[in-house]
């Protein structure tokens, strides 16, 4: 079984890495042509799958209840993961991107499903993001200086609750995947529109 589940995770990474390096060459070609605004799609595409790629594994191995204390490692690796995630994705749905979908051709669906999105995940902040960013500032991100508190903040870390923000982060960034997909299929017209303008 844990061939079988280490043989999906290299495939998977493969896939991940391979498309990474497609959104690479064509970010590099807009760079090069001075399209900013369409590189902030692709950007967010980068951002996104490479934040994917690590909370898998990460969740993989905190999935693993052979030792205790490694698991709750990676309990805490998560919650600062997660709370990262909140911010930056929180950011980088926001402003720029709403003005580079106005400013492009997309149909007005986008943009409410952007909305519906970032509404989303201000949710799932508003609902876990205190749990685990206290565990992020006293027991990972930073370390609370009286090793008593830590122990207790350790000890009292609630890992179902933990596997399911997990999960519903998860289910977010899927969903957060199939948007961008939408953002993502354009852009080759996007560009070749802009070349032809240019010549």
């Amino acid at each position: 079984m844990k061939e079988q589940i280490d043989q999906a995770l290299d495939g998977f990474a493969a896939n991940v890495e391979t498309h990474l390096n497609k959104i690479r060459r064509v970010r590099h070609e807009m760079e090069k042509a001075g399209d900013q605004d369409l590189v902030a799609v692709a950007n967010l595409v980068q951002f996104m799958e490479l934040f994917i790629l690590d909370f898998t594994f990460i969740c993989m191995d905190h999935s693993d209840g052979r030792h205790k204390w490694r698991q709750g490692l990676y309990g805490r690796i998560i919650s600062l993961m997660i709370v990262e995630c909140f911010e930056d994705f929180g950011e980088l749905l926001a402003g720029k991107l709403r003005t580079t979908i106005n400013s492009l051709d997309y149909a007005p669906s986008v943009l409410t499903n952007l909305g519906t999105l970032h509404g989303d995940l201000h949710q799932l902040r508003t609902r876990h993001e205190s749990t685990l960013r206290e565990i992020r500032n006293n027991v990972f991100g930073h370390r609370d200086h009286n090793a008593a508190h830590q122990i207790e903040m350790m000890e009292s870390l609630d890992r179902t609750r933990l596997v399911r923000v997990q999960r519903d982060l998860m289910k977010w960034l899927l969903q957060l995947q199939d948007f961008l997909y939408t953002l993502v299929k354009p852009l080759p017209g996007f560009v070749k529109s802009r070349r032809s303008q240019r010549t």
